[in-house]
């Protein structure tokens, strides 16, 4: 055994599941509470801005984060692997993908013509969508016989 394998944070394919949904939630966390202070300080009436993004975060989940959502599971599931590295519970893609996004958000941020109030919602309708992964993710460790069956060998 070399010194890298020895060392290695290696876990299995349902633990994956609940780092992931760790690692959405705590995104989540920092998106929503910068969204929902923006819209709390800067809306006179908040509750059209919070609509707006809860519908909006319906809309990115079912279109793009489920569609990540299931790109993972099957890939986790599929793996000839039993302990893999904790952080595998992202391909390349799904990394580089965090990546752009959480260079994109902090861009706007710093873009002064956006006003906070439009951002604040992109913001809910992100931490939303975010927050929304992580609960499947965790569905997913929780559940993870039936998920395990469910996507095993299945044509994604």
């Amino acid at each position: 055994m070399t010194l890298v394998e020895k060392f290695k944070p290696a876990v299995s394919k349902r633990v994956l599941f609940l780092l992931a949904a760790i690692v959405w939630a705590i995104a989540a966390d920092r998106v929503l509470s910068i969204g929902i202070g923006d819209i709390l300080k800067n809306a006179h009436n908040k509750y059209i801005f919070f609509t707006i993004g809860i519908l909006g975060a319906y809309i990115f989940f079912t279109k793009i984060f489920i569609k990540i959502y299931k790109r993972n599971v099957y890939r986790i599931v599929n793996s000839q692997l039993e302990k893999h590295c904790a952080f595998s519970f992202f391909d390349l893609k799904g990394f580089l993908t965090m990546a752009f996004m959480i260079t994109f958000g902090i861009s706007l941020r710093n873009v002064s013509f956006i006003p906070k109030l439009y951002l604040g919602t992109f913001y809910i309708v992100i931490g939303l969508a975010l927050l929304a992964s992580a609960i499947i993710f965790l569905g997913a460790f929780i559940n993870f016989k039936s998920i395990k069956s469910k996507y095993i060998n299945d044509k994604f």
